[in-house]
C-alpha cells in the first residue's frame, strides 16, 4: 500500500535540502523487497498551520522553536516534527514531547539524505505495523470459525472475534490467559489441548486434530488446525490454530451446498433458532424469493405464504399439508421439518422440505369422488349417506326420504334412457330447491336429503310444493291416460338429544322418514285414482 509522504521546510539556512524536491532512496543491495519504494515524497508550502491538509503523513523541518509549538498536533494529522538545530535550545519547550527526531544544524547533503532515508525507513515501518496489524485483525474477525495464537507456554496472545463468541470472553481477557482460565475448566482439562501443541512444535508443520470442547452452549466437536509460529531466527515461539466447529451444521460447507442443490426437492435449512442457513434453487422457485438464504427469514415466509389443509399444530418433526399460491394455480406441499442433532443429541439445527403432492390429492379426490357418489345423478350414494348420517349424530337435524311415483311406468313405455334422464333432473330439482343439504340417491328411484337443522312445518309445506311442480313438468298432460311422475316425500326431525335409554339408531331414523313418505305415496295414488289430471298441491 502506498504511503505518501508531505514535507514542509521552515528554516531560517535552506542549503543542503535541495534532494527533498527530487527524492530517491539510496540505491540498496540486492536483497530483495525494499520498503522505500513503497513511499512518494512531495514537498508543500502552507501558509499557517491552519492549512495543514487532513488526514496526512507529514515531516517538519524547523530551526524555529515557535513554529513547532504552534503545530496543530490536535488535528487529525499525522505530524513528524524535527528540530534542525542544538538540542539544548529546545530543551525547555513545551513541545519536546511531539518531537519526532533532532538534527543537527550543520551536515553534508549526502548525510542528512542518508538520514532521511532512515526516517523515511521509521515512519514506513510504524505504518507497515498498523496496516498489516489492522489486515491480520479484519482477517481474523471476518472468519467465522475460531482463531487464537499463543507463545510457547500455552498463552493466548491473539484471538479472533469468534473465538470470543465461543468462549463469551474480551480480547483482553483473553490475552496472556491459559486454556484452563478460558474456557472455565480446571487446568488438567487443557493437557489434551498441551499435548496437542507439544506435537505441532516438534513436527514443525501443521497438524490436524477433533477436540471435545465443554463451551457455555454444552459440548462442541471440533476440527483444529495447529501449526507452529517462527521468529526471525527460525526457532518456533509459538502455534497458531484455528478451530472448526463441526457440531454446527452450518458450518458444513461446500459439501452440505452440492448436496442441497442437487437433490430434487425444494429444501431449507434453519439453525436451531430457525435462521436461515441456506435454501435449494427448488426452494427458490416456488416461493418467488430473491437474495441470499441467510437474509431469509423462513418462519415469516411459512406463516405468511402457506394455507394448512387441515388445522395442525405443526411442531418439528412432524410432516403436515399446506397449500401454495404459484403462477400456474395453487399447489399441495407435504412439508416435513426435522431435527437435525450433532454428535451429543443436541439440537443443531431444523431440515424442511418440501414435496409437492398435488397430482396425489388431485387423484385421491376424484378416487373420493367415485367412492362415494352415484355415476348417474352425481349426488352422494348409500353408503356416504348413511356414514354421514352417523357422524350427525347427537345433532339437530332434518331427513327428508323421497321416491318417485309411477316411475316404473316411465322406464317400462320410454325405455330406461328416458328413465335415466328423469332421475337426473329429479337429483338437479333436489339440489335447486335444497341446496345447503346434503343430497344422495339412495338406489333406484329414492332420494334423501339431510339438513343440519330442523325444518319446521310451514317451510317443508312450501318447498315440497315448488320441488313437486318442478318434478310434475317432466311431463306434458293432455289427455286422461298419458304417462306423468310426481315425488312423495316423507319427514322426520331430531333435535339431538339422546341417553342411555334412548341412543340415536340411524336405521330407525331412516325408518321413521321411510314411513312418512309412504304416507304421501298412498296420498298420491289416491288423488291419481280420483282425478287422473289433477295436479297435486
Amino acid at each position: 500500500m502506498q504511503l505518501n509522504i508531505k514535507v514542509i521546510l521552515c528554516l531560517n539556512i535552506n542549503e543542503g535540502w535541495t534532494f527533498i524536491d527530487n527524492y530517491s532512496p539510496f540505491p540498496q543491495p540486492v536483497t530483495g523487497y525494499d520498503p522505500l519504494n513503497d513511499i512518494t515524497v512531495s514537498r508543500i508550502t502552507p501558509s499557517s498551520p491552519d492549512g495543514f491538509p487532513l488526514k496526512s503523513d507529514i515531516i517538519v523541518f524547523s530551526d524555529d522553536k515557535a513554529y513547532l509549538e504552534s503545530l496543530p498536533y490536535d488535528r487529525a494529522i499525522n505530524l513528524y516534527p524535527v528540530y534542525v538545530g542544538e538540542s539544548s535550545n529546545i530543551e525547555s519547550s513545551k513541545c519536546t514531547q511531539h518531537l519526532y527526531d533532532i538534527w543537527p544544524a550543520e551536515e553534508s547533503e549526502q548525510i542528512r539524505r542518508l538520514r532521511f532515508d532512515r526516517l523515511l525507513h521509521s515512519i514506513k515501518g510504524q505504518f507497515d505495523g498498523w496496516l498489516y496489524e489492522n489486515i491480520l485483525t479484519i482477517m481474523n474477525d471476518s472468519v467465522p470459525d475460531m482463531i487464537w495464537f499463543k507463545d510457547r507456554n500455552g498463552l493466548h496472545w491473539r484471538v479472533n472475534n469468534s473465538f470470543c463468541d465461543v468462549v463469551q470472553k474480551t480480547k483482553d481477557d483473553c490475552r496472556g490467559k491459559t486454556h484452563g482460565y478460558i474456557w472455565g475448566v480446571p487446568e488438567e482439562e487443557g493437557l489434551a489441548c498441551q499435548e496437542s501443541e507439544e506435537t505441532v512444535m516438534k513436527s514443525g508443520k501443521t497438524c490436524e486434530f477433533e477436540e471435545p470442547v465443554k463451551t457455555t452452549d454444552g459440548l462442541k466437536q471440533f476440527k483444529v488446525y495447529k501449526s507452529p509460529i517462527y521468529d526471525r531466527f527460525g526457532d518456533i515461539a509459538g502455534t497458531a490454530g484455528i478451530g472448526h466447529d463441526i457440531t454446527n451444521f452450518s458450518n458444513m460447507g461446500l459439501e452440505l451446498s452440492l448436496l442441497v442443490e442437487n437433490l430434487p426437492l425444494p429444501i431449507v435449512i434453519c439453525d436451531p433458532k430457525w435462521n436461515t442457513v441456506r435454501f435449494n434453487s427448488m426452494f427458490k422457485s416456488i416461493s418467488n424469493i430473491d437474495g441470499d438464504g441467510q437474509l431469509f427469514n423462513y418462519l415469516n415466509w411459512k406463516s405468511t405464504h402457506l394455507n394448512p389443509v387441515k388445522n395442525q399444530n405443526l411442531n418439528s418433526d412432524v410432516s403436515a399439508e399446506y397449500t401454495l399460491g404459484s403462477s400456474d394455480g395453487a399447489h399441495t406441499f407435504l412439508l416435513t421439518e426435522k431435527k437435525i442433532r450433532d454428535y451429543f443429541g443436541n439440537i443443531s439445527g431444523y431440515f424442511c422440505l418440501f414435496r409437492d403432492i398435488t397430482l396425489e390429492r388431485e387423484n385421491e379426490s376424484r378416487i373420493l369422488t367415485l367412492a362415494n357418489t352415484d355415476a348417474l345423478t352425481g349426488l352422494y350414494n348409500h353408503r356416504y349417506f348413511y356414514d354421514h348420517l352417523r357422524e350427525m349424530a347427537g345433532s339437530p337435524m332434518t331427513l327428508l326420504y323421497m321416491d318417485l311415483d309411477f316411475f316404473k311406468s316411465i322406464n317400462d313405455t320410454y325405455g330406461h334412457a328416458r328413465g335415466d334422464e328423469v332421475l337426473k333432473k329429479t337429483a338437479d330439482f333436489i339440489r335447486e330447491v335444497f341446496p345447503e343439504g346434503v343430497a344422495a340417491r339412495l338406489g333406484g328411484d329414492e332420494y334423501a336429503l339431510l339438513l343440519d337443522r330442523i325444518m319446521d312445518d310451514q317451510e317443508f309445506s312450501v318447498k315440497e310444493k315448488i320441488l313437486q311442480e318442478k318434478v310434475l313438468s317432466l311431463f306434458r298432460r293432455r289427455e286422461p291416460g298419458d304417462l306423468y311422475v310426481t315425488i312423495s316425500i316423507g319427514k322426520c326431525s331430531t333435535d339431538g338429544s339422546k341417553d342411555d335409554s334412548n341412543p340415536f339408531n340411524v336405521d330407525q331414523f331412516l325408518h321413521q322418514a321411510d314411513d312418512s313418505m309412504y304416507e304421501a305415496k298412498r296420498r298420491h295414488h289416491t288423488e291419481q285414482n280420483r282425478n287422473p289430471l289433477i295436479h297435486i298441491e
